[in-house]
């Protein structure tokens, strides 16, 4: 009866947990725009991929051209949502939202697994108030499937390093195998943290070697035939090999470029690793010497932990630092592991009185600050809002002329960013953008300078922009 009421209690947590994560996650998702520098970018590679047969998903394009510059996965899931629910904005975001989500029980699952459920709902907490993480969960960047394959991928190896019976160790192995070939599919060499994590995991825990090389080869073969598979697929399409492409035009070609803050290899992630795991990486930070005190008093249950944590997020920056291609969305693979670290260290100082207060008030809690944030949401919904009047001027456009600019070009004369406005303005109105001085039938002006074009008519006008047309010059389209 007892085990029965703490397995309720356990449930009620964690959903409670998962609530709260819902309502964080998909908070106000409508007034959410594409803001990210290549967010448009991908939107409208996947809006291509949504207006292809099924049978030619393996061939991405971005403007009619071949694009090789990442692997499928988020294209295919972006195009999977543009084509049920069409090019707006929440299906551009829906697939970064859904594994955002998902990633919150999945760090749950790898703290209980490794300690227990109430580390788990430490952890998950952490996680869901890690800024960066949040950020990446609304989003409709490559680093959310990332991040949650990477993750799948070693929570299943670690089911299987636990297996006794072979039988089941396969099994769980072989599904670690396919969650490393879709984290591989999502962003390519990032993926190979999974071995070294492994590797690092079983080697300082002193495993079994042979199973961990089992495990191993067995990841990398079926990850191998899903990926091999793909670039197959795209050869049958396009006569080339997808992979090769990738990786000599792509991945070699970064890695012979430096880009840093600074001649200190760790000088690049340190501003974002201060400001974007606000306020836990003091915690991380502590979860060291804290760890190794209670290893000196011969408390070893939480070592696995430690070990994983420390190898999925101080490994996670090491790593990144040293490569020469560097860039900031890299550290979002890290926030699981800090997260997990940093749950470690609130564990080992208060783990005496967790039982008391996660009965008595970690339910009430995240229900009452859930139920509380849709409140305040409700009345000061402008206060969450991001000022992105260009983006959202194009997006609440495309809601009025709808399909009627598809094909059409559009002069910019309010100067949209040249790397994103494009793909921006053919995402939402299926348009192409000229430069200001092209005669084009449609223009984008400020509100105040539209009466000051002789013969155009308002299409729509918002945030201090106008889309005006001029009925006597069609030309313009391609």
């Amino acid at each position: 009866m007892l085990r029965r009421r703490s397995l309720q209690s356990e449930w009620v947590q964690f959903f409670s947990l998962l609530f709260l994560g819902i309502i964080v996650i998909w908070l106000l998702i409508e007034l959410e725009v594409l803001y990210a520098v290549d967010a448009p970018v991908y939107a409208s590679i996947g809006k291509e991929l949504a207006l292809k047969p099924f049978s030619e998903w393996a061939v991405l394009s971005w403007n009619s051209n071949l694009f090789f510059e990442h692997p499928h996965l988020q294209f295919w899931l972006l195009g999977l949502s543009i084509k049920l629910f069409g090019a707006k904005t929440l299906p551009a975001l829906l697939p970064s939202l859904v594994l955002g989500t998902l990633t919150l029980p999945l760090v749950y699952l790898i703290g209980r697994l490794l300690l227990n459920h109430q580390l788990g709902l430490l952890a998950g907490f952490a996680l869901l108030f890690t800024p960066r993480f949040v950020r990446m969960a609304r989003n409709p960047m490559i680093e959310a499937s990332l991040t949650f394959f990477v993750f799948l991928s070693l929570y299943l190896a670690l089911l299987a390093l636990r297996e006794t019976q072979k039988r089941r160790r396969m099994a769980w192995g072989a599904l670690s195998g396919v969650a490393f070939a879709l984290a591989f599919l999502a962003k390519g060499p990032p993926a190979l943290l999974v071995l070294a994590i492994l590797t690092t995991f079983v080697v300082c825990l002193k495993g079994s070697y042979r199973t961990l090389t089992q495990l191993l080869l067995f990841q990398v073969g079926i990850a191998l035939a899903l990926v091999l598979g793909v670039d197959f697929w795209h050869f049958q399409i396009s006569g080339q090999s997808f992979f090769k492409t990738y990786l000599t035009q792509q991945v070699l070609a970064s890695a012979q470029g430096i880009q840093g803050r600074g001649s200190f290899p760790f000088s690049f992630y340190l501003h974002d690793l201060l400001r974007g795991f606000i306020p836990w990486y003091p915690f991380a930070l502590a979860s060291i010497p804290i760890g190794f005190y209670r290893f000196y008093k011969k408390d070893q249950t939480f070592l696995p932990l430690l070990v994983f944590g420390i190898a999925s997020f101080w490994g996670c920056i090491l790593g990144f630092s040293l490569v020469a291609k560097k860039s900031p969305w890299y550290l979002d693979l890290a926030t699981p592991g800090n997260s997990l670290l940093a749950g470690l260290t609130l564990y080992l100082i208060f783990r005496g009185h967790l039982n008391k207060y996660f009965e008595r008030y970690f339910s009430r809690f995240c229900i009452t600050l859930g139920v509380g944030t849709l409140f305040f949401c409700s009345l000061f919904p402008s206060l969450f809002q991001y000022n992105r009047d260009g983006e959202l001027f194009i997006a609440e456009a495309s809601r009025v002329v709808q399909q009627r600019l598809e094909g059409r070009e559009i002069s910019d004369c309010i100067y949209l960013n040249s790397w994103n406005g494009p793909s921006l303005v053919k995402y939402y109105l299926g348009a192409k953008l000229v430069a200001c001085q092209a005669q084009a039938g449609l223009k984008f002006v400020r509100s105040r300078d539209a009466l000051l074009e002789c013969g155009y008519t308002d299409l729509y006008s918002a945030h201090t922009f106008s889309l005006i047309e001029h009925p006597g010059l069609q030309s313009g389209s391609y």
